[in-house]
């Protein structure tokens, strides 16, 4: 494949080109490599080239359509149509649009750290523990799901390190990616959970072994794990928006910050019809109000106050009566702001011997009719 575009160089002076769907970097010294990629993974000092490849372009396209019969060949095949060298080569896949990739550099010193990465988690963002979608040894599907969507990242460290301390800086930039998405407030596809990820992330980190620079530690406490960090969460954070528009302005909105709980656009509209049959507002009339319900901040906030209670039951942190009666204070004063009727959440202790469902359903229930409501008054 003919070489397209050289997009820039790296701080270890890698050069990094577009070929068509496909990022390359090619490493122009001695390189230790850590890659979670089943092609050529794992840690290396052999390795000249890694790609990440996008098979997004064409959204009627079947992105998990294989080039060969393992996930292995398949990328494999993938560095074959770059004319890589296979054997000291590695990479990995996304339906993230490569133009979409967002870079972000720091240094401190020496130390030179810059992060290049692709995302998307709307449709795939999951939570560490959600069930799972595939039985690998059954080789079946398990959950009737779309899987589309990915983090992937390149960590380019100018720094010297040991075997112990590259795989550290994975760890490292796997928190930060994290809570790029916690400050997002993602949520999972899965679960009423919020998303520590997609189901299909990869990294490939690089350090460079030709560095005078030596360091033993990508932790938190120290400055290549502070660099890491920053880098990897903005990086992260553009990436998300670049992509599918995931930022802070659209994830202040109250579908979104309760979407994981199933209040959506599309229930609130179901709610709303069952509630006021004999509505005025129209399609576009209910659209509009809803726009403007859901970014409402005195909504928003209230939704996400309420909600992280119910999400402090989930973790253990608090027990079903306060949760029931702070929720229901909460509800209370969240609707008098927005002039809605009083509303009983539900009865007293009818909570006690409640089965988890539907403890969960009752506690979201009433946001559902207070947007519906909201909505109807607009």
């Amino acid at each position: 494949m003919d070489e397209k575009t050289r997009l820039l160089d790296t701080p270890l002076g890698d050069e990094v080109h577009r070929y068509a769907e496909s990022i390359v970097v090619i490493f122009k010294g001695r390189r230790n490599v850590v890659s979670t990629s089943v092609f050529n993974g794992g840690y290396r000092e052999d390795l000249r080239f890694a790609y990440n490849n996008s098979c997004g372009r064409d959204k009627e396209q079947d992105c998990h359509k294989m080039k060969a019969a393992t996930l292995e060949g398949h990328y494999r095949v993938i560095a074959e149509e770059l004319r890589l060298d296979t054997d000291r080569s590695t990479g990995m896949g996304t339906a993230a649009l490569i133009e979409n990739m967002a870079t972000v550099s720091k240094s401190h010193g020496p130390i030179a750290v810059s992060a290049m990465i692709t995302a998307g988690v709307d449709v795939n963002g999951g939570r560490a523990g959600d069930p799972a979608s595939y039985d690998e040894l059954q080789k079946k599907s398990l959950l009737r799901t779309e899987i589309s969507g990915t983090i992937n990242m390149f960590l380019h460290i100018n720094a010297r390190m040991p075997e112990g301390t590259l795989v550290r800086a994975l760890m490292t930039a796997t928190e930060a990616k994290t809570a790029a998405l916690q400050e997002l407030m993602a949520n999972s596809c899965y679960s009423n959970g919020l998303a520590t990820g997609s189901g299909t992330d990869s990294a490939i980190i690089i350090g460079n072994l030709d560095s005078d620079v030596y360091v033993r530690n990508a932790g938190k406490h120290c400055i290549l794990g502070e660099l890491i960090g920053v880098t990897v969460k903005e990086a992260t954070k553009e990436a998300l928006d670049r992509q599918s528009g995931m930022n802070t302005i659209r994830q202040a909105r109250a579908s979104y910050q309760a979407k994981r709980f199933g209040i959506t656009r599309e229930n609130i509209a179901m709610y709303h019809k069952h509630m006021f049959a004999d509505s005025k507002l129209d399609v576009n009339g209910f659209g509009e109000a809803f726009t403007k319900v859901d970014s409402n901040p005195e909504l928003v906030a209230g939704f996400a106050a309420y909600i992280h209670l119910v999400d402090q039951y989930n973790w253990g942190l608090l027990d079903k009566r306060v949760v029931h009666d702070t929720c229901g204070s909460q509800l209370g004063m969240l609707r008098k702001k927005l002039n809605l009727p009083s509303f009983r959440q539900h009865g007293k202790d009818s909570h006690k011997d409640m089965p988890e469902r539907t403890f969960q359903e009752v506690m979201i229930g009433p946001l559902i009719k207070t947007m519906a409501e909201l909505i109807e008054k607009n």
